[in-house]
């Protein structure tokens, strides 16, 4: 649970990033870079859970029931577009860094 809510606050604290742009030079990648980190470690977050929950089912049911229960979640694509969101958690901060550095904020 720690993992989980961890990267909550990290996600919190990624929205906080373009408090530190100044002016009008580096707002928007700050910003849209900051988004896509805290999506990124949303989606994270609840990764986790999804793995806890998997774990869970194979103690609490029988291996029939808890491989078909597994797969039907599986197979649903919503799980693999959550998946690729958890790509943003590499990208926003690289995207952020960026904008800082344009902002002169952080040195390039």
């Amino acid at each position: 649970m720690l993992l989980h809510y961890g990267n909550l606050a990290l996600a919190l604290g990624w929205l906080a990033a373009p408090a530190l742009v100044r002016g009008r030079r580096g707002r928007i990648p700050t910003t849209v870079g900051a988004l896509l980190a805290a999506v990124g470690l949303v989606t994270v977050a609840g990764s986790v859970l999804y793995d806890h929950w998997t774990a869970a089912i194979g103690r609490e049911l029988d291996p029939g029931t808890a491989v078909a229960l597994f797969e039907s979640v599986a197979a649903n694509p919503g799980v693999a577009v959550v998946g690729m969101l958890t790509l943003f958690g590499i990208l926003g901060p690289l995207v952020v860094y960026a904008g800082l550095a344009r902002a002169g904020v952080a040195g390039w």
